[in-house]
């Protein structure tokens, strides 16, 4: 039996390995997108959160950042409204990634919703997909408050 729950404890461990561990090897990069239920004031929040940490990581004023958000959502119109507020220079275009600048970053962001906690997942990766951050929280969303579960995780 205890077999059975360290062989059911590694397969999760892989399976949420890979849900934030960005496929580096394909020229489309990763999905991106919301896939909670996520509008109005936690939207704005979540935003606000993610930016902040991006701006402690990626100086503003220096960084050209393509922003890709798949389906169109609010989450992502908000990222994109205050990664612009903050100083970033972004392009929100679809010209493949050897159009671009060498020294862009291109960030991707997934919301991902299980349990009763979002989960927003931010990847930053440089135009030669060596060098990649992940970031990630959980948020417990309660009507329109929200409140970070833990701190930022950081892989890369």
């Amino acid at each position: 039996m205890r077999t059975l729950g360290t062989l059911a404890l590694v397969a999760l461990s892989a399976l949420l390995t890979g849900c934030v561990t960005p496929t580096l090897n394909s020229s489309s990069g990763l999905s991106a997108g919301t896939f909670a239920k996520v509008n109005g004031a936690v939207a704005d929040a979540l935003a606000e959160d993610s930016v902040t940490i991006l701006a402690s990581l990626f100086a503003p004023a220096t960084t050209y950042v393509v922003f890709h958000q798949g389906e169109e959502s609010e989450l992502g119109q908000s990222i994109e409204k205050r990664m612009r507020n903050r100083g970033y220079s972004v392009d929100v275009s679809f010209r493949t990634e050897e159009e671009l600048p060498r020294e862009s970053a291109v960030v991707r962001y997934v919301a991902d919703e299980m349990g009763g906690l979002v989960r927003l997942t931010v990847v930053v990766y440089g135009i030669d997909k060596r060098d990649y951050t992940v970031l990630s929280r959980g948020y417990v969303v309660r009507r329109a408050e929200v409140i970070p579960a833990g701190s930022w995780a950081r892989q890369g």
